[in-house]
């Protein structure tokens, strides 16, 4: 930090580019540094003009507003997919539950970045309202015809889901005593469980594993009928109530450097959801993000269908108001370490490749080494057995020798012997069977000798038993590591036909929705040999995962093994998907961090030029400009004199250009509604027709496809369950105005307003000039320079800000079908379902299908009303924001302009003052065009 004339600058001073590592967020907190240190600044001058310290400090408040932009990124799969063990490998921490936690597929989670070494969390809770709404919907799914409750044991069954949910948030009612209670006498079971509606919870945690114990309090399930107790289980109250079914929403954030750059992921439940609270939250993130991630696992994407059905929701959404959805698409195909060698070579033809024949034939010369060393330790065992009865033995015989030194009975010749007589045995027998000394000696030798040579055989057995081992062991760590390389050849070859397949099918899916909307638009010259774009060039991003190994690789988890696949963390593709997250944010951040540097400079330099006028400017030139050109209201906020000292009414400068601006507003917004109107109205009657003419076989196709207790659960949830019947009818609307709706809404709407404008201006700030007098023509010139390029630079922030409004309202304009189809349709849901009795079903689909067909003109006609008063809505909101922002503007211009005939002789201002602050501004500039110069460096370096 520097002193500057006794003020401590907040940002740091750089002597040269190469001191400055450039970084987005280092610029933005630098930058926001210097915004503090020139507010400091601006507030201890005083320049006798109020009107521009006020302006300035609230232009100050704009800069101060500054925040690092982020990327909405919507995760997006079906149950089972591996999509939160993704989440967790591209965190790199164990952050989204993956099992034994029935609420994350059910809640969405919203993960995002700080810099703390933490992991915290927001718990948002439904209202009570919201409860009651749902609990009501779950105790009719729970009812039979006769209005008994129904017993289940399937908890795939919409009666076995509601008894599921009911149970574990009131753990200690049974199903009987359920019957006869209504909404509010199950709410008053627990008065516990009241406290939490509509509140938050923190969590903070040091880690990841004690963020896990500390969240599963909120959404930890257990499934009694299937799980035995766990250890969090028996720290619990067995008969506690869960909170799972009553979370609306959670929000994470933890220090991933994955999010560092302004990415946030969005992890979308794979499953429909009774509470309409938590669903519609779902579907606003996935209408309103940046990207959509759509996660499948790799043994489903290299089937040729998959990319199209999985494409299906992401069409809906994205193409309605996209012209370039691949850019906002990515396909990751996850475990890819769930391999089958075999499968995959005969699928894939890959037998021949030369790669996995060395690999086999690696692996074939181990196989036969192994082998080759296992008959030896086989032969090396068998002479060990051998060589041990031989022992056993020979110590056998030599325990029952005769210590004398005379030959057993057993070792004499018992052919030759003959019945002796005494004298014979005294004699003869006791020569025969006596050795002598020597002879003893002798033969103990040889057995020793015998021994030896029996135990060096032993030993010889051993070491090759040992050594066959030893060389088994390492054979098969090597035959391991290479079975692991040979996996991860057909894992990578298998994702390489992935990618190339879901290329293909997401190409195929898109010209398949051009086609369908071409040939409703004008069948008869419909020709489905033309394409109508180069879907070749299209290419969505597409990513293969092996969220399992790169987390073993990584000991992200102690105690899971070893990776069977791959050697390698770049190998599994996690690395790569975290780059591209990264990359995704980062270019948002750069724009926004350039647009900021920008503005700061622009309006340093016109503060800078209004103070180096202060005080030389003589009081009768002063005046004169005054009197022209002072708008009277300011005139009267900021002085004691009346208007008729020399403020204007009407003709200031400020009530000029403001008026001058409405008027190029006004017929800007006239031109967006006939524009809109002009482009959309005559589709979406059109679609409105051709929707009501196939209506009643939507419907039929509905109906038919599912269980009569789907249905019934259907009915109770408004047309909205497991299917969307709403969404069903209003899909021909919407693919015959999708492509449309594209082209109306990326042209440049704002182009002629930007023009208009800046011509206003530019004639506004000559005609000023050309009224000052001839000794300040000079001054006036460089303040009209600098006057210029802040208005000419505050146009595009507010065109920026027009854009953006007019992106938001158009996604809220596109799904205004839905609900205004499903709003025409309560009446029949509400009608069906008072039908009882034998043969209800029947008559339940017969009713609604007879409303569908009586309503069915006036159902999509007002759909199509719906979206075409929503867009002349978003042009007048677009406008009104315009008119505030402009109303900014033309206070800002008169305001630097001001300096020009400020009240220089009732003024309290410091000379010391004022050059301090211009000393800060020119060193705020400096630092600015080396911070401009390091980001263009940066940008040109060679990767």
């Amino acid at each position: 930090m520097d002193t500057i004339n006794g003020l401590t600058a907040q940002f740091t001073s750089y002597a040269s580019l190469t001191d400055i590592r450039y970084t987005p967020e280092g610029f933005l907190g630098q930058g926001l540094a210097m915004v503090r240190d020139l507010k400091a600044h601006i507030n201890r001058v005083d320049i006798g003009n109020d009107i521009s310290k006020e302006t300035w400090l609230t232009e100050i408040e704009s800069l101060e507003g500054q925040r690092s932009s982020t990327a909405m990124i919507a995760v997006y799969g079906a149950t089972g997919s591996g999509k939160s063990s993704a989440i967790n490998a591209i965190l790199d921490d164990t952050i989204v539950p993956t099992s034994g936690m029935r609420a994350c597929t059910a809640v969405v989670t919203e993960i995002s970045y700080h810099s703390r070494n933490s992991i915290a969390a927001e718990v948002t809770f439904l209202s009570l309202k919201q409860w009651k709404d749902e609990l009501a919907v779950l105790l009719d799914d729970l009812r039979g015809e006769d209005g008994k409750i129904k017993h289940s044991s399937d908890l795939q069954s919409e009666s076995g889901t509601a008894w599921y949910k009911i149970r574990s948030v009131y753990p200690k009612l049974s199903l009987d005593s359920l019957a006869g209670l209504t909404v509010d006498e199950v709410l008053e079971l627990d008065s516990e469980i009241m406290r939490h509606f509509g509140t938050v919870e923190k969590i903070d945690a040091k880690n990841s594993k004690e963020f896990s114990k500390k969240i599963s309090r909120y959404i930890e399930s257990r499934d009694d009928s299937t799980q035995a107790a766990t250890d969090s289980d028996m720290e619990r109250d067995e008969d506690g109530p869960a909170l799972w079914p009553l979370i609306r929403q959670v929000k994470v954030r933890c220090s991933s450097q994955a999010l560092s750059t302004g990415a946030v992921l969005v992890d979308l439940p794979g499953v429909a959801d009774a509470n309409v609270a938590r669903s519609n939250i779902a579907k606003d993130y996935m209408e309103n993000c940046d990207f959509i991630w759509i996660v499948t696992p790799v043994t489903r994407a290299i089937d040729d269908q998959v990319a199209k059905d999985l494409l299906g929701r992401a069409f809906k959404t994205q193409l309605m108001r996209l012209a370039n959805a691949d850019c906002s698409i990515a396909l990751i195909a996850t475990k890819c370490d769930d391999i089958s060698c075999s499968e995959i070579i005969r699928t894939l033809k890959l037998k021949n490749h030369p790669a996995l024949q060395k690999l086999e034939a690696d692996l074939g010369v181990l196989q036969r080494e192994i082998k080759r060393w296992g008959s030896k330790r086989v032969v090396a065992e068998r002479a060990l057995k051998q060589i041990d009865r031989e022992l056993k033995i020979s110590d056998g015989a030599g325990a029952n020798s005769n210590p004398s030194g005379t030959e057993s009975s057993s070792d004499s010749d018992s052919g030759n012997s003959t019945d002796p007589g005494p004298e014979n045995e005294d004699d003869e027998g006791h020569q025969e069977h006596l050795l002598s000394t020597e002879e003893a000696a002798a033969r103990l030798h040889v057995k020793g000798v015998r021994r030896k040579g029996v135990t060096e055989r032993r030993n010889e057995a051993l070491q090759l038993k040992k050594e066959a081992a030893d060389m088994i062991l390492a054979l098969e760590k090597s035959k391991f590591q290479l079975q692991r390389e040979k996996n991860a050849f057909c894992s990578l070859k298998r994702s390489e036909a992935s990618r190339s397949t879901l290329q293909r099918d997401f190409r195929a899916g898109l010209k398949e929705f051009d086609d369908r909307t071409a040939e409703r638009i004008d069948p008869s010259n419909f020709d489905p040999a033309t394409n109508l774009r180069d879907y070749d060039s299209i290419e969505v991003p597409v990513f293969t995962l092996s969220s399992r190994d790169y987390i073993r690789l990584t000991k992200q988890i102690k105690g899971d093994g070893d990776p069977v696949c791959f050697c390698r963390a770049e190998e599994t593709g996690v690395p790569a998907l975290r780059d591209w997250c990264r990359m995704l944010a980062m270019k948002a951040r750069e724009k926004a961090s350039r647009t900021f540097r920008n503005h700061l400079r622009v309006f340093a330099t016109s503060i800078k030029s209004c103070l180096d006028n202060i005080g030389t400017i003589s009081e009768v030139d002063s005046k004169a400009l005054r009197k022209q050109w002072e708008t009277a209201q300011f005139h009267r906020r900021y002085s004691n004199s009346r208007p008729g000292s020399g403020a204007n009414i009407t003709a200031g400068i400020s009530m000029q250009l403001e008026a001058g601006l409405r008027r190029i507003v006004s017929v800007n917004v006239q031109e967006m509604k006939t524009d809109f109107r002009g482009q959309l109205e005559e589709r979406c009657r059109v679609s409105a027709e051709q929707a009501a003419s196939i209506a009643g076989e939507t419907y039929d196709a509905f109906a038919e496809s599912m269980h009569w207790v789907t249905f019934r659960a259907t009915l109770r949830r408004n047309g909205s369950w497991r299917r969307d019947l709403n969404e069903e009818l209003a899909a021909p609307m919407n693919t015959f105005i999708a492509s449309s709706w594209a082209r109306v809404f990326e042209a440049n709407l704002f182009s002629s307003f930007e023009t208009k404008a800046a011509e206003t201006i530019v004639t506004l700030l000559e005609e000023f000039q050309a009224s000052c007098p001839a000794s300040i023509q000079y001054k006036a010139h460089i303040q009209i320079q600098a006057c210029r390029e802040e208005a000419i630079n505050a146009l595009t922030r507010i065109s920026a800000i027009g854009e953006k409004e007019l992106s938001r309202g158009q996604k809220a304009a596109s799904r205004h079908l839905v609900p205004r189809i499903r709003q025409q349709m309560v009446g029949g849901y509400r009608e069906a379902l008072t039908v009882t009795g034998r043969g209800s079903v029947a008559a339940q689909k017969s009713l609604l299908r007879n409303f569908v067909g009586t309503k069915k003109d006036h159902l999509f006609q007002s759909a199509a009303d719906a979206v075409l008063e929503s867009l002349d809505k978003i042009a007048v909101a677009v406008g009104e924001g315009m008119n505030q922002k402009l109303r900014g503007l033309g206070n800002k211009v008169e305001a630097n302009l001001a300096t020009l005939w400020a009240y220089q002789g009732n003024t309290k201002y410091l000379p010391i003052e004022c050059t301090q602050a211009i000393v800060c501004i020119e060193n705020i500039l400096a630092q600015l065009t080396l911070w401009e110069q390091a980001d263009k460096m940066r940008t040109q370096a060679p990767e």
